[in-house]
């Protein structure tokens, strides 16, 4: 039995992880779902079509013990063993068997693809391998048992679990366990067992000896920060404040629980924090001293606070504190595993330093009332565990929220309890293949400032994408809606600015371009949360407004010189966007460039200039807006160093 990833040949399969029982003969690698059964076969790799079988390090997947069969048609089988002796003779058992291949490589990759090979940078999913691979001439005989039978003509192992039977790793055409007096067609001997994790004997978890009947070990106990109402069968509802167990944690996004009435299913991760200071409502873990400061000023609340870590000294913590109009930032110093904001007051823990001041100043500006975190509820992986193909019939249509050059946009409901957004794409708007599989890529992007891909409908012509719903539009009407409101607050703008350069970050970072990004295409949330939208979608659209086919006619405002003169997209041509948003932001959303034409624009940018500072924006802004036009895309500054300049400035609006 191994760990297989889905291969995402599917055209919306996401790429999860699936146990799978292998079976080697001389002419097939072929798996199977639970029990050697034809009518549960998923998948086969004829062994001469195999060009490349090789170890790859935990770094790759973040999971030990993974190894890739690759073939001829570029395909990448990747698996996970159970523990080091299991790998290596899966490894060594291929080799053998493939070692007189005549089309084996010379050059692999040793990681994975994913819009770039992450070994190399390599862009070309074909391109030749960065790294020797295996010398085939050194693949031994495994365990002096070469004769591999054909599997059409061999008996059935038998299914696992039947009396007798073993939980062992791979035999030679059958991986299946067999009981002891089975004797399996030329069988490996098992490897030993791999031991179970430290981290299934801590404290928090129950002892192995209480649990019911084959139930998993607890891996740790973790505390429910919201409440989840669970869509799908095999997924497990939370009730905030609530405490449960982990028991398996192998996918990023989706953890297996077990509540305290003994019920397993899959839960958030994002939903979830560890006991102790991760689960404490003021503890903030990754917010910078930026969002910190705009949560505080729009609590607005004297004695309101929140920890955090430390932006200047990884590995400590910050108190952040509201009075009066005014923030105030305390380092928590940590001396000789004692925890101090003031000289006179040492505690134990953050925890008995934060109940302390709670109920008296010492030494702060005021004492501490009311505990801030992030009243957004996270959005989840998806509408449930390993669901991304939904069915149209189980989403309720509702009002328009718009429309475009993709089609209309409605507000929906997912089973009667998820509200979400639905795009309806126009007939012939987009190139829908193309879409659909880049979509794979898009659903992996996990950011709190990008707008999440729940699923789309494939059932329906044209397709549906399903997108979670933000409860006050897209950026620009409600920058012109609340201009009054947001007149007097400049750290909601700076708010807004720092969010949408973290998104742009994020995409930057995994090299992926949105090539429309504009204050329309990104939609607002609860308390002011800013979230990019549409990423990616521009590139499949059948449409003049977007295309560089003849009659050009990109939102001209917006684009880069290179973008409307060459149609040349990059990293970089969204900087030069997201400057013109920033300059939207700052002058309450105005259309750029007021006193120009499309054509005048191109031809007086064209020739330097640029556009004035907006009343409200510091110099600091209008020197990373400037930074951001630059004519020369290779000299313009990149998202991270946008991000960087902005938390600099951070205490310029408290």
């Amino acid at each position: 039995m191994l760990t297989k990833r889905a291969r995402g040949l599917r055209a919306m399969g996401r790429r999860n992880w699936k146990d799978r029982l292998f079976i080697l003969s001389t002419e097939k690698l072929c798996y199977y779902e639970s029990c050697v059964d034809e009518s549960r076969l998923k998948g086969s790799l004829k062994v001469s079509d195999i060009v490349a079988v090789e170890d790859l390090g935990n770094d790759v997947f973040g999971r030990p013990y993974m190894m890739v069969v690759q073939s001829q048609d570029n395909n990448f089988l990747y698996c996970q063993a159970h523990g080091l002796n299991e790998r290596n003779l899966w490894l060594e058992k291929l080799r053998h068997t493939v070692k007189n291949n005549s089309n084996l490589l010379g050059a692999v990759h040793k990681g994975r693809y994913d819009g770039r090979w992450l070994c190399c940078g390599n862009a070309s999913v074909t391109c030749k391998g960065c790294q020797p691979a295996f010398d085939y001439r050194s693949a031994a005989a495994p365990l002096s048992t070469l004769n591999l039978p054909d599997i059409a003509k061999s008996p059935l192992p038998p299914v696992p679990g039947q009396a007798g039977g073993s939980t062992s790793a791979p035999a030679v055409a059958a991986t299946t366990p067999a009981p002891a007096s089975v004797t399996s067609p030329s069988p490996v001997a098992a490897p030993a067992a791999t031991p179970t994790p430290a981290a299934a004997t801590t404290p928090d978890a129950p002892s192995p000896a209480s649990l019911p009947p084959g139930a998993a070990p607890a891996l740790f106990e973790v505390q429910s920060l919201y409440d989840y109402d669970a869509l799908e069968p095999t997924d497990l509802s939370l009730s905030k404040g609530e405490r449960l167990v982990i028991v398996d944690q192998m996918e990023e996004h989706w953890w297996k629980a077990r509540n305290n009435a003994g019920q397993e299913g899959y839960i958030p991760a994002n939903y979830v924090r560890k006991l102790g200071l991760e689960s404490e409502p003021w503890f903030m873990a990754d917010t910078s001293k930026a969002m910190a400061s705009a949560l505080l000023n729009m609590c607005g609340q004297d004695g309101a606070f929140l920890v955090r870590e430390s932006e200047s000294t990884p590995g400590s913590y910050s108190l952040s504190v509201f009075y009066q109009g005014k923030l105030k930032h305390y380092k928590i110093k940590h001396d000789q595993d004692m925890y101090r904001v003031s000289e006179r007051h040492t505690f134990a823990s953050i925890s008995e330093l934060i109940e302390y001041h709670k109920h008296n100043g010492g030494g702060l500006v005021t004492r501490l009332r009311k505990p801030v975190q992030d009243a957004n509820t996270p959005i989840t992986a998806g509408l449930g565990h390993d669901r991304w193909e939904l069915d149209a019939r189980e989403i309720e249509l509702g009002r328009e929220l718009g429309s475009g050059n993709f089609g209309v946009v409605r507000a929906g409901v997912y089973k009667s309890n998820r509200p979400v957004a639905i795009k309806m794409m126009k007939e012939g708007s987009m190139s829908e293949d193309d879409f659909i599989a880049e979509a794979q890529v898009m659903m992996k992007f996990r950011h709190k400032n990008l707008v999440e891909l729940l699923g789309v409908v494939t059932s329906v012509k044209p397709i549906y994408i399903v997108t979670e719903l933000m409860s006050n539009g897209n950026l620009l009407d409600y920058l012109k809606k609340n201009q009054s409101m947001l007149q007097g607050k400049p750290q909601i703008l700076h708010y807004m600015s720092v969010q949408v350069a973290s998104g742009m970050a994020f995409l930057e970072d995994h090299g992926f371009i949105h090539r429309d990004l504009a204050a329309r295409n990104c939609l607002v949330g609860d308390n002011n949360v800013v979230k990019v939208a549409d990423f990616g979608l521009a590139r499949f659209v059948i449409d003049d407004e977007y295309t560089a086919s003849e009659g050009t006619k990109f939102p001209i405002k917006w684009a880069s010189p290179e973008v409307y003169l060459y149609a040349r997209f990059s990293t970089k041509s969204d900087v030069w966007s997201y400057g013109v948003l920033l300059w939207e932001i700052w002058s309450l959303g105005t259309t750029p460039y007021p006193q120009w034409t499309n054509a005048e624009t191109v031809d007086r940018v064209g020739r330097g200039e640029r556009m004035g500072r907006p009343s409200l924006a510091s110099e600091l802004i209008y020197d990373i807006m400037s930074m951001c036009w630059h004519q020369d895309p290779e000299s313009r500054i990149s998202f991270i160093e946008i991000v960087e300049k902005l938390e600099e400035n951070a205490d310029g609006y408290e």
